[in-house]
């Protein structure tokens, strides 16, 4: 089965990084954002790889096209390069979908590369410990055009409960009511039939469309879930990792 991973957006909230570093290349814990995201594919044994590449696609190419280079010991003979190490046992398509693309145009741009009916895909810009063969197994069972992974999220902020004028209740950051939207899926290949062009939102029209068919089934993960949308959210996971709290290493 291939994974289709989003790796075109601007990332503005990450815009005051000062070397204008591209979201899946941001570090967490020494490695790329997307390395994390691609170990987690590569130990449900998923190798084959769609990027859809976007704002600043190249330095994501210059970082694989090099990192045999730049990450291993190798030496130079009459014969070309040979590397102290086992190669890579991955397969990836680094695709242009071009710079201002939505969601759903980049998704709908990479149709001709996909080999089977099914896919996986998610973004460039989440951490879990979500269990893919589950997700699978829940599509499986469901027998829809769609799977989401829904994941719940803690309020931004303390709740309170009030009665006549008078504090009965305060929660710090309660878990909210309700599934978000966790970032990894698995579709059909019909699911691109919803999907007009390049200014296509994929969690817009599309998943609503789907969602309204009743072609769109939840899978409920509960276990570690985090986005990395900020600066902010970088520093929190990078913080983990130093205390060696890395609940998203499955691998």
């Amino acid at each position: 089965m291939q994974a289709v991973i989003l790796c075109g957006g601007k990332g503005l909230r990450m815009s005051n990084a000062p070397d204008l570093t591209p979201k899946p290349l941001v570090k967490v814990g020494g490695m790329p954002l997307l390395l994390h995201i691609i170990k987690l594919f590569q130990t449900y044994a998923i190798q084959d790889f769609i990027l859809c590449l976007g704002d600043r696609g190249e330095a994501i190419k210059e970082y694989f096209y090099t990192l045999d280079w730049k990450a291993h010991d190798f030496k130079l003979t009459d014969k070309g390069v040979e590397y102290y190490h086992q190669p890579e046992n991955w397969n990836i398509i680094f695709a242009d979908t071009g710079k201002d693309t939505q969601t759903g145009g980049r998704l709908k741009r990479i149709e001709k590369y996909l080999t089977g009916d099914e896919f996986m895909l998610t973004y460039c810009d989440g951490l879990a410990d979500i269990s893919l063969p589950k997700l699978l197994a829940q599509h499986k069972k469901m027998r829809r055009i769609a799977t989401v992974t829904g994941v719940k999220r803690p309020s931004a902020y303390g709740i309170m409960e009030e009665t006549q004028g008078l504090v009965t209740s305060f929660r710090e950051k309660p878990m909210l009511d309700g599934w978000v939207n966790g970032g990894f899926f698995v579709l059909k290949k019909q699911a691109l039939k919803y999907i007009q062009g390049d200014e296509s939102i994929w969690e817009e029209e599309p998943l609503q469309q789907l969602a309204a068919e009743g072609q769109l089934a939840l899978y409920r993960h509960e276990g570690f879930w985090q986005s990395l949308d900020s600066p902010k959210e970088v520093q929190l996971v990078n913080a983990m990792w130093a205390r060696k709290e890395r609940p998203w290493v499955v691998w």
